[in-house]
């Protein structure tokens, strides 16, 4: 996978990562994913003019910005794992080469989504998603996930919120 994209000199500091919770994102009839706007001034606060996009698994994408990116290629490269933890390793950059590509950010916060990427989450046109700040990237899944998560949050919640208060949490 090649290095291009990130930017070794920083124009400006770097903004803190955004945490704005989930903020909604669309996908237009092109397959491509329009960034919500503070999550693009993040990744051009890294320098980063390209993202890596790739499946995590059949419900969650990846958007990593470049410099995040390169960090896991040197991992891939450079780590001496367990036996079980090469097997993910593994596992996982098979997965970004058979769904992921690099995509640039056009100047309206847009980034090509790849259509195999496209295809095992199934993401279609005009569709609506969900970004998430995760570990200096962001994660992108369909609204059905979103809600068939928020709504197992909410079912657990019902009867765990007495010992969420008794540990503390108010």
């Amino acid at each position: 996978m090649e290095d291009e994209g990130a930017s070794s000199s920083q124009t400006g500091s770097v903004q803190e990562p955004p945490r704005c919770g989930s903020l909604e994102a669309t996908i237009d009839d092109k397959g491509r994913l329009r960034i919500p706007t503070q999550y693009v001034k993040y990744i051009n606060s890294l320098g980063d003019t390209k993202v890596f996009i790739t499946c995590v698994n059949r419900e969650t994408a990846r958007v990593y910005p470049m410099s995040v990116w390169k960090v896991n290629e040197a991992q891939f490269r450079n780590a001496t794992p367990s036996r079980e933890d090469a097997a993910l390793m593994q596992a996982f950059e098979k997965l970004a080469q058979y769904t992921g590509d690099y995509s640039d950010i056009d100047g309206n916060g847009r980034v090509s989504l790849p259509q195999k990427l496209r295809e095992v989450m199934g993401m279609t046109p005009k569709s609506a998603a969900h970004m998430t700040f995760f570990k200096g990237a962001f994660d992108l899944e369909t609204d059905a996930v979103v809600q068939r998560k928020l709504n197992a949050s909410l079912d657990l919640l019902m009867d765990g919120l007495p010992a969420l208060h008794a540990s503390g949490i108010r």
